[in-house]
């Protein structure tokens, strides 16, 4: 699969294999953008 110049999502990017992907230099003008559950956040479960 070829990404170029897209947004890329990382669920769990504070650790693991979410985190080792997060580290990695994107290629092909993509932009990262690693995510976490973690912290309390502002979601809702409604």
């Amino acid at each position: 699969m070829i990404l170029q110049d897209k947004v890329v999502l990382v669920t769990g990017g504070t650790s693991g294999i979410g985190r080792a992907t997060a580290l990695a230099k994107p290629t092909g003008g993509n932009r990262l953008c690693p995510t976490t559950s973690k912290g309390g956040g502002g979601g809702s479960s409604n």
